[in-house]
């Protein structure tokens, strides 16, 4: 098993089982969105994770393993990112979507903590309530 070999890399972590993750979350969004009445709120959390999501995670799970077993390893090649003094998980570098869907999200109760901001998402200049200002507010507090 990959995850108990000390020696393993990045690429036999990750492997090519999560490569099918981004093609699932597709086919879950299509069948979630078909069966449900238009006034009914989609919820993001249904959808399995994105493939880089998914990478991210994995790595970290084995950095977890190796430590477990008495291997230290770098947690910042595995999964995680220096903030200050602490570290935080690495939850993807690739966008969740192409730029020009991310770019005609919005909410319609952005001052709330919900929805977008909730799943990481930004609101964009489509949004009624703050017309993009809040998406500048919180990227640049991050």
């Amino acid at each position: 098993m990959v995850f108990l070999d000390p020696k393993a890399d990045q690429r036999d972590v990750t492997g090519k089982a999560v490569k099918i993750l981004d093609d699932l979350q597709f086919v879950k969004f299509c069948n979630s969105t078909a069966t449900q009445s238009l006034n009914k709120k989609f919820e993001l959390a249904c959808l399995p994770p994105t493939s880089d999501a998914a990478a991210h995670h994995s790595m970290r799970v084995y950095l977890q393993i190796q430590d477990w077993l008495g291997n230290s390893l770098l947690a910042t090649t595995w999964g995680w990112k220096k903030h200050g003094e602490c570290l935080l998980p690495v939850t993807a570098d690739k966008p969740v979507a192409p730029e020009f869907i991310l770019k005609m999200i919005y909410c319609n109760d952005c001052y709330k903590p919900y929805s977008c901001r909730k799943t990481g998402l930004n609101c964009s200049n489509l949004c009624v309530q703050c017309q993009g200002t809040l998406a500048a507010i919180y990227s640049n507090s991050m």
